[in-house]
């Protein structure tokens, strides 16, 4: 993840390191996209994604 960020947006960049707390290293986050580069930042987000780890 932290690799990815830096070829992020800034607005990316902003809204993951104010997540709303969730897990060790996970979070939520509002996204409003308004471009096709938002787009494209919110699509490698979800493609780094991990599953929880099952119990």
């Amino acid at each position: 993840m932290e690799e990815a960020l830096s070829s992020l947006l800034a607005k990316t960049r902003d809204l993951w390191e104010n997540r709303y707390p969730c897990g060790e290293k996970g979070g939520w986050i509002h996204y409003r996209v308004l471009s096709g580069d938002e787009l494209d930042d919110v699509i490698t987000l979800l493609a780094i994604r991990k599953k929880p780890s099952a119990k």
